[in-house]
């Protein structure tokens, strides 16, 4: 009897070590969504992205501004650009807020849509599991209640507010798997014929500009 339950000890012990390691393993695979955008760059099939805490050091820099260019590419080979003469983000306890200045280019101010409610201006960056995107508890998007714009935008993380007109973190090409989700690379205000073009490929991009000081 009492080998039976040295047994029983150690096993249960053995199962206790094991379930420890799965949820050690768990913890590490589920990290923050918004962790990943924040401390490094990200590069796949040719994507890069910076990381949000090495674009704040940079754009944050005293006694400097800069400019924002934004340069877009459609399947059938038009481009276009959006550019914003200054550009800063908030720190990371303020998510990360994007700040804008005035609008030039030829694709239209996605970040800042036709009305209020499409204003991405000082949103704070969401993620899937960092939900900052303003639907509280849910907005209406093409006629679908969404609850979480990063969902919707198939886990992708951007400065939503009511999800907005501008995702640029989207991918090239529709998932077909995903109907009714946002997948695409989205700059709503640009378009042919009333129709948004079908975006293949994006740039951001940062450049110091003169000041006054």
């Amino acid at each position: 009897m009492e080998e039976q339950q040295r047994a029983l000890d150690i096993l249960s012990s053995q199962v206790t070590e094991l379930m420890t390691k799965v949820q050690t393993l768990s913890s590490e695979v589920q990290r923050s969504n918004t962790e990943m955008y924040s401390i490094k760059p990200v590069q796949s099939h040719g994507e890069h992205w910076l990381g949000l805490r090495k674009v704040f050091h940079i754009v944050n820099q005293k006694d400097t501004r800069f400019q924002l260019h934004i340069a877009l590419v459609s399947h059938d080979d038009v481009t276009s650009y959006a550019s914003y003469d200054d550009f800063h983000l908030d720190s990371e306890t303020q998510f990360f807020s994007i700040h804008l200045g005035r609008y030039a280019g030829s694709a239209g101010d996605a970040f800042r849509g036709y009305d209020q409610d499409q204003n991405q201006d000082t949103a704070p960056f969401s993620a899937s599991d960092v939900d900052n995107d303003g639907c509280n508890p849910s907005c209406s998007i093409d006629n679908r209640t969404v609850e979480s714009c990063s969902i919707q935008h198939n886990q992708t993380g951007w400065w939503f507010n009511q999800c907005g007109l501008a995702n640029l973190n989207g991918s090239p090409e529709d998932d077909e798997h995903n109907q009714g989700q946002r997948t695409h690379i989205l700059w709503d205000t640009w378009r042919q014929n009333g129709v948004p073009h079908v975006i293949k490929s994006v740039t951001m991009k940062v450049r110091r500009i003169a000041t006054n000081n």
